[in-house]
């Protein structure tokens, strides 16, 4: 039987230059998405933050404004504020009545002098026993210790003021956090290595946490503005939350990554062209980190650096995860704070909130949770 005969025709024709079009078109979107997702962290799992717990103060004190960017509490009694910009650097208060106790650190180079202090990120873990609490001067090559019970009490430096010279590969670093006798964690933004390190006091060894590559293309000189952020610690896990970047690492001693969350999606920040570094327009995430022995808290901003600057009333959110990175509350706030910390027997937050228009005041603020 002879086999029918196939015709081709128009519409057979017109058929197979559509469906060869069509495929054309889907190859070249296909190569497009391709090239575009490297400025985009793909594999990256968007979380949503939902049921945020609004934060309403219930205790405030108006003080003078000095530029306070770190606070901390010592024995569930003392609230310390350390200055930027005053002449002296420690300020002390009473945590219940926020009324000032004392005052001190001067600026200098003598025995009990500082030079823009910050607090070992590890101060505000296990108290119970501590007496002396841990510092590093930003342009001093020291660490200092410090019993401000001790001082409070005696009235004077001597014995309750310690300091020590550092091994030169710590003198730049930053964040420090202790994580044994031995190992220090901190970053160091002058010589980015990696996201952060890990410094062995007897070996003089130091290992870097390498950075991530996020995005393609990006030269060296913009990696430490680019991949800049805060580092905290319990002396078991490391956190580090990126300043122009969503996302949030937990990671082991070693150095795996064990967590790593995102409330966003991750797109890569606008480098400038006149300097080394990210333009002041791009939004800033996290600001800063506070840990317990319970609780890793960091700070997310909303709006831009070139905004923050001049005005911190804008909302932001206080983030509150145990150390094996589950997510426990999240807390809004109506202003951003210019710095933060957890009292964790009492389960409170305090802030220090500026005053706008500035009148060279700002607010410490008690949140109940």
């Amino acid at each position: 039987m002879k086999a029918p005969e196939i015709k081709e025709t128009r519409y057979c024709r017109k058929e197979f230059s559509f469906s060869y079009y069509l495929q054309k078109i889907v190859l070249y979107f296909s190569i497009l998405l391709l090239i575009t997702t490297g400025n985009f962290c793909s594999n990256e799992k968007t979380e949503k933050l939902n049921n945020l717990i609004p934060l309403v103060s219930q205790q405030s004190a108006t003080i003078q404004d000095g530029c306070y960017h770190d606070i901390f509490i010592i024995h569930d009694s003392l609230l310390v504020l350390i200055s930027e910009c005053d002449t002296i650097y420690f300020s002390v208060y009473n945590k219940n009545t926020l009324k000032l106790i004392t005052r001190f650190g001067k600026k200098g180079k003598g025995p009990y002098d500082f030079n823009y202090p910050f607090p070992f990120k590890t101060n505000n873990l296990d108290q119970d026993n501590k007496i002396f609490f841990d510092f590093y001067n930003l342009n001093l090559p020291t660490f200092t210790s410090i019993n401000f019970e001790g001082i409070i009490k005696m009235g004077n430096f001597k014995g309750n003021i310690k300091s020590q010279i550092t091994d030169k590969e710590l003198f730049g670093p930053s964040e420090f956090n202790q994580l044994s006798n031995d190992n220090i964690a901190g970053l160091d933004n002058d010589n980015p290595n990696g996201l952060f390190l890990i410094y062995n006091k007897s070996t003089k060894n130091m290992t870097w946490i390498t950075y991530t590559p996020l995005f393609k293309d990006v030269e060296s000189r913009y990696l430490n503005s680019l991949y800049y952020g805060t580092l905290c610690s319990n002396g078991q896990t490391l956190v580090f939350a990126y300043r122009y970047l969503d996302i949030i690492s937990f990671y082991d001693l070693d150095g795996k990554l064990l967590k790593q969350y995102s409330y966003s999606q991750i797109a890569k920040p606008t480098l400038s062209t006149s300097f080394s570094g990210v333009e002041d327009t791009n939004r800033i995430f996290y600001i800063s980190s506070f840990g317990t022995k319970k609780y890793y808290l960091v700070h997310r901003a909303g709006q831009p650096w070139n905004i923050l600057r001049d005005s911190k009333l804008f909302p932001s959110e206080i983030l509150s995860f145990d150390w094996n990175g589950n997510l426990k509350a999240a807390y809004s706030l109506d202003y951003t704070p210019a710095c933060f910390c957890y009292d964790e027997k009492e389960n409170s937050i305090f802030c220090i909130e500026r005053n706008y228009p500035i009148d060279g005041t700002v607010n410490i603020k008690k949140y109940a949770l």
